[in-house]
């Protein structure tokens, strides 16, 4: 099976370095595109389209609701995983359909467990 095309929204830093090196790990994913917030990603010309965005809630300048919508819209067959701040955070991202939520500070262990479960519905 080819790797799972992956998009990551987030600041450049220390967070956005270390998820890319979490990704770097898994030899089933392939990072089709670096944005530092929501409007940069989505103007971004992926070559390929992501089947998963991983989205920072602080690259977003909107709700996280309104965040995952506008990644349904523009990638309807894409997944996406958000990091959040907050229990309120987390719940919002649910409602939106975001098909994995992980509270900040959340151990790789389950990062993995996630994007695999990602990966594997992909199947």
């Amino acid at each position: 099976m080819a790797a799972l095309p992956v998009l990551i929204v987030a600041q450049p830093g220390r967070a956005r370095d270390g998820l890319q090196a979490l990704l770097m790990a898994k030899t089933e994913v392939r990072i089709v595109g670096l944005a530092k917030d929501l409007p940069a990603a989505l103007d971004l010309p992926v070559e390929h389209d992501p089947e998963l965005v991983l989205l920072d809630s602080s690259a977003c300048d909107s709700t996280i609701s309104d965040a995952v919508n506008q990644i349904e819209v523009k990638w309807p067959e894409a997944r996406c995983l958000v990091l959040v701040s907050s229990v309120r955070q987390q719940q919002a991202a649910r409602s939106a359909g975001a098909e994995g939520v992980l509270l900040k500070g959340f151990r790789a262990a389950k990062f993995f467990e996630i994007v695999e479960m990602l990966t594997k519905e992909r199947a």
